[in-house]
Order: C-alpha cells, then sequence, then structure tokens
C-alpha cells in the first residue's frame, strides 16, 4: 500500500504541531485502471460514461493493528458497460467520483481484473489488505 502525499503531509503537520484533518466520516473505495500514485491522481479512475453505473462503493476496515483489511463484502454496481482493466484500488475521502482525496492505494492483489458489462465487482470480507510498516 502506498500512502498518498496528502495524507503523508498531513502526519508531518501532525508531527510538527498542526492539527490534523478531521478524519473522515466515511472512507469509500475506489477503483483504477492505472496507478494513482502517491500523488493521488483521479484522472485513471474508472469512468462513468454510458450508462456504466460505476461509483465509489463505501467500505469499513478491520482495527489495528497493521495490517487492516475491509470488515466485510465491498460491492459495486453492476456494470453496464465495460469498466475496463481494474489494476488499483484506492481509500478516498468523498463518494464522488472524480472529487476528494486519495488516502492510499494499492494494486489489486491476484493482478488485474477486467470488468465487462454485467459484471459486479465484489471484494470479500478481509481480501482488501492496508499494511503500515
Amino acid at each position: 500500500m502506498s500512502l498518498a502525499n496528502y495524507l503523508e503531509n498531513a502526519v508531518i503537520n501532525w508531527l510538527r504541531g498542526t492539527a490534523m484533518p478531521s478524519a473522515p466520516g466515511t472512507l469509500y473505495l475506489a477503483l483504477f485502471t492505472a496507478d494513482p500514485g502517491e500523488t493521488g491522481d483521479l484522472s485513471a479512475e474508472v469512468v462513468t460514461t454510458g450508462g456504466t453505473a460505476y461509483a465509489r462503493t463505501a467500505v469499513a476496515l478491520t482495527a489495528p493493528p497493521s495490517p487492516v483489511s475491509n470488515s466485510a463484502d465491498v460491492v459495486f454496481p453492476t456494470a453496464g458497460a465495460s469498466w475496463g482493466v481494474i489494476t488499483h484500488a484506492a481509500l478516498v475521502d468523498s463518494p464522488t467520483r472524480g472529487a476528494g482525496n486519495v488516502l492510499a492505494s494499492n494494486a489489486l492483489t491476484g493482478g488485474p481484473q477486467t470488468v465487462g458489462a454485467g459484471i459486479t465487482p465484489r471484494f470479500v470480507a478481509g481480501q482488501l489488505t492496508f499494511t503500515l510498516d
């Protein structure tokens, strides 16, 4: 897992004695066709054109210690058209595609997954793990 610069900078500022941003009330999982990287680049997030029905999905994490994982199944809407080849997932602080901050991202365990029309992406509880060293 790679922490995004946004979260890294928040932690550094907190260590410097400045305020840490408030924790998001809800975490969301976003899917990407390329690595959003530490910059948290949202340009490769799955596109919602053509009735594809993509939407970020709320995710809850298990309690520390690290690693933590999704505590319940994460189920995305059924794709109405191809979403392409999904390579990465990211924790974000907004439900709106293309908005908010990437907090951390990771390549999908098991490699890229092609999501075609009629596919409902699902990550069973414990499948998504996030580790801090």
